[in-house]
């Protein structure tokens, strides 16, 4: 007896060290969220163009999506187990598939340049040279609630906002059936393709590819506006508001998938030396 209370002391003792050593880990929403592997995916534009992904942790590499035409955004919507993408040449179109690709559906048959995922609403919003569209997630229901060029969109679930960068300057407005500009601005430049967002601190982050190459930091609770890093050629930017860590796509002889630490300034490769240059990026993220 004394014996099988020593062993059940010691079974009771053992989970309670485990226990204390996974508090002493810090939060990991993915893993509590159970969604397992932290992807990338971006978009090449090679012949035909290509859709890939790679695991963060260990940058394996795999493509989920070939199309003919020359691609102009990607976005998951891990909701659903959705794949989407744009192809801006001829013939233009929305299309979304399973997250292996198979089973391709059309949206809608506009050339988008940006897409963006309200998935909570079952939303899709997408901007071309004329319009930018809220749609339900399956098309057939496309209403243009802003007309102007849109390049890139990001939306803030938090106070449902919607931002859009016109290319020379950046937007943001209460998402609803008509968006306004007037007294909206929040950066302008010469050449703003790609934008970026970490809802929980409320900093918003864009790449000016003008008359000079950087990236901006601008606190949108009406703190500072500062240069994250320059230098560099941005293609495309999407933002981690856990790690608080933003990826960057470089363009140059190879493409090039950087992480930069926003409160470190520390930058490293994610993915190196690619046949073709990613240009447009989507972390594998939950929630979205």
């Amino acid at each position: 007896m004394k014996q099988r209370r020593i062993r059940i002391q010691l079974i009771l003792l053992i989970a309670a060290a485990a226990l204390l050593a996974g508090s002493c880990n810090p939060f990991n929403p993915l893993s509590a969220a159970g969604i397992g592997d932290h992807y990338i995916y971006w978009a090449e534009q090679s012949t035909p163009a290509v859709i890939k992904k790679a695991e963060v942790s260990s940058a394996t590499i795999s493509t989920v999506v070939t199309d003919p035409g020359n691609i102009g955004d990607v976005l998951l919507d891990k909701e659903n187990e959705r794949i989407y993408w744009s192809v801006v040449s001829a013939p233009p179109g929305i299309y979304y598939s399973d997250l292996e690709g198979n089973n391709k559906q059309t949206v809608a048959s506009v050339p988008a340049e940006a897409l963006a995922i309200d998935p909570a609403a079952g939303k899709l919003y997408y901007g071309d040279s004329m319009h930018l569209y809220r749609d339900s997630l399956d098309g057939g229901s496309a209403l243009a609630i802003y007309d102007g060029i849109v390049t890139d969109i990001t939306i803030d679930h938090i106070r449902n906002k919607i931002y859009w960068s016109t290319g020379s300057a950046v937007y943001a407005d209460a998402i609803s059936d008509s968006l306004s500009t007037t007294g909206n601005t929040v950066a302008s430049g010469t050449t703003i393709n790609s934008i970026a967002l970490d809802p929980y601190d409320n900093l918003f982050y864009w790449a000016e590819t003008g008359a000079a190459f950087e990236v901006r930091e601008k606190d949108l609770d009406g703190g500072s506006d500062r240069q994250l890093f320059g230098g560099a050629g941005v293609l495309a930017l999407d933002f981690d508001p856990y790690e608080k860590k933003l990826y960057w796509s470089e363009f140059g002889a190879y493409g090039y998938i950087h992480r930069i630490d926003v409160e470190s300034g520390v930058d490293a490769y994610v993915v190196e030396d690619l046949n073709g240059m990613p240009n447009s990026l989507f972390l594998d993220r939950w929630p979205q």
